[in-house]
């Protein structure tokens, strides 16, 4: 004999599905912020050893549109909980940074630099926002006196930037 899942639907009073769960405790958020973007530009990956914005420009997923893909800065739309990660290949010696507000949060060093090579560098972190705070990927390349990219650029696959709200 086959079950049937009971759902119960919780909406916004403008009618939108806020939440569904069903019996078998499958919970469903399809308006809780997220996003996910990519570099498709190459300019500018090679020319600095000062702090940049990472021009994150080619949007993927943007659940509520939370994310600006011109000023490449995700701003919380509600105060909570949230978790971030940015993932660049590099090549030479690179150090990632995630900015709350202007301010370094969360960076990461990757200084092996294995000459001709590609590699690839992730950080991540859980952030406590409060509603308007905002997050912005950055980077710096250390000057090793050789060829170095702070990303590939120029598809949706080697370089990304994520986040989404816990709760």
């Amino acid at each position: 004999m086959a079950s049937t899942l009971k759902v119960n639907t919780i909406q916004h009073t403008g009618g939108t599905t806020g939440m569904t769960i069903d019996s078998a405790g499958r919970i469903l958020t399809p308006t809780r912020p997220a996003f996910k973007a990519s570099i498709n530009t190459t300019t500018g990956r090679d020319t600095h050893t000062s702090v940049q914005t990472t021009p994150y420009d080619t949007v993927q997923v943007n659940i509520g549109n939370h994310y600006n893909n011109s000023t490449y800065t995700f701003t919380a739309p509600i105060t909570g909980t949230y978790y971030f990660s940015t993932s660049q290949n590099k090549y030479g010696k690179l150090i990632l940074y995630l900015y709350k507000n202007g301010g370094v949060y969360h960076a990461g060093e990757f200084l092996q630099d294995s000459g001709a090579a590609w590699e690839h560098c992730t950080i991540a972190t859980i952030i406590d926002l409060n509603a308007n705070d905002t997050i912005q990927p950055k980077h710096k390349l250390v000057n090793n006196s050789s060829t170095q990219y702070a990303w590939n650029g120029g598809s949706t696959t080697w370089d990304s930037f994520s986040g989404f709200l816990i709760g």
